[in-house]
């Protein structure tokens, strides 16, 4: 519902919303794990927040 609300707000604004086309999003969501791998740069800390946030995205089916 506020997501709706919000969106509103911006088409009031003027604002362009762009909607991805959710095969590409779940289809790249794979490949950026290796980016996010890479963006930690080997930090013990960065990588496991790293992996709880993957296996988040894990649970609610994203990755």
């Amino acid at each position: 519902m506020q997501n709706t609300v919000v969106l509103g707000k911006y088409a009031e604004a003027d604002v362009e919303v762009i909607r991805l086309d959710p095969a590409d999003v779940s289809a790249n969501r794979k490949k950026a794990v290796n980016s996010w791998k890479k963006a930690t740069k080997d930090d013990a800390l960065a990588g496991k927040i790293l992996d709880s946030q993957v296996a988040f995205m894990q649970s609610l089916g994203l990755l």
